[in-house]
């Protein structure tokens, strides 16, 4: 009986004993338990990540970092509350297959950037201080835009630019209008010339208002102001057609009237002749490219004078009135000649030597020189 009551009593110890043991071991297992479990709560996992970012950044105002990094604490332990993120610093991405990465720096910043998305804000403009940051930098930026920058004055010597040069006529229309109404023997159709009178008038308007200037060339010149003495003695005769002679114009004193407007000025034929063609020039030539509207006078030729062809009319308009037997007779012991032989004979010099280099006639040393009478109807 003893036996049993000591037996049943052992039993009833061991099993007490047992049961306290079990009831001791769920606190140690919970006690190693917590010690496995990282000290690091959320709020400081969040700060650690905020430092992490700035560091990778680099956008983060020194100046600032403080007041953003505390203000960024109380967004990132909102976000991840929200997003029910217990662990962020041992999170592991999943992959897509049964494997998974350990999280890397900038998987944290995404996975970050999702909680804040969660929790309703954004990794930057969620703090206060961040967004405080950005208006200053705003306002640096509008500052900086509407201030007026004074740029120096820089007083550059302004140069004149020179009238626009005109060149010289090319006198196609005067050749047009000679080619129509003068005939290879210098006859002139005066009734022709007055029914082209808006040609015949443009043309004398393009010698009105280009007169020469010193950059034209001597032979763009002279044949200027032959062709300008040509088409004003035929435009005085239209305008006063029909008439017998040039002489019945202005009492016989026609080449001495100032009615010729070129430039700022006004000339006579006279003027254009003896004023400005013979003297400048100084080529006898001249004179057997100029007309007067006469019959006794060089013909009129019906193509107009260029610089081109210059030299070329010169040369065949002296030897045409040299040998035309309806201005000169020439033989090799006597020579009677036009008048104006004689009205221009310092030009020509030693007449005799003169004529020959063009006569087809020689003509003798002791040659008799004698003059025709001038015929001053009109060359029609």
């Amino acid at each position: 009986m003893s036996k049993k009551i000591n037996f049943f009593l052992l039993l009833a110890i061991v099993t007490v004993f047992a049961a306290c043991n079990n009831a001791n071991k769920p606190t140690e297992d919970v006690k190693e338990q917590k010690e496995e479990v990282p000290t690091m709560n959320a709020k400081e996992m969040a700060v650690s990540d905020v430092q992490e970012e700035n560091e990778l950044s680099g956008n983060m105002d020194k100046r600032t970092s403080m007041a953003a990094k505390k203000a960024s604490d109380e967004a990132s332990n909102k976000a991840a509350n929200s997003a029910g993120l217990k662990d962020l610093s041992s999170a592991t991405l999943n992959n897509g297959s049964n494997a998974s990465t350990p999280m890397t720096d900038a998987d944290r910043l995404r996975q970050r950037a999702a909680a804040q998305r969660a929790g309703g804000g954004n990794l930057i403009d969620a703090t206060p201080a961040a967004g405080k940051l950005e208006k200053e930098k705003a306002k640096a930026k509008s500052t900086v835009k509407n201030t007026k920058v004074s740029t120096p004055t820089v007083n550059t010597p302004t140069t004149e630019m020179p009238a626009k040069m005109v060149g010289a006529p090319t006198h196609d229309d005067w050749n047009a209008l000679l080619v129509q109404n003068v005939s290879n023997t210098g006859k002139v159709n005066y009734q022709g010339f007055r029914g082209a009178q808006t040609k015949f008038n443009a043309y004398l308007d393009e010698l009105k208002n280009n007169p020469p200037v010193a950059t034209w060339s001597r032979n763009e010149k002279m044949a200027y102001w032959i062709n300008a003495y040509n088409a004003f003695t035929v435009k005085k005769i239209i305008d006063n057609y029909p008439l017998g002679s040039i002489q019945e114009l202005s009492g016989g004193k026609v080449w001495d009237d100032k009615w010729i407007n070129i430039g700022k000025k006004t000339y006579s034929l006279n003027e254009i002749e003896n004023g400005i063609l013979r003297p400048t020039y100084k080529d006898a030539r001249i004179h057997f490219a100029v007309n007067c509207a006469a019959k006794s006078c060089p013909s009129l030729h019906n193509r107009a004078f260029t610089a081109g062809n210059l030299e070329s009319l010169l040369e065949k308009q002296t030897k045409k009135f040299v040998n035309n037997a309806d201005f000169n007779t020439i033989t090799a012991d006597k020579v009677t000649v036009s008048k104006i032989f004689d009205w221009y004979g310092s030009d020509f010099g030693d007449l005799k030597e003169f004529l020959n280099k063009y006569s087809t006639t020689p003509i003798n040393a002791d040659a008799v020189v004698d003059y025709t009478e001038y015929n001053w109807s009109l060359n029609e």
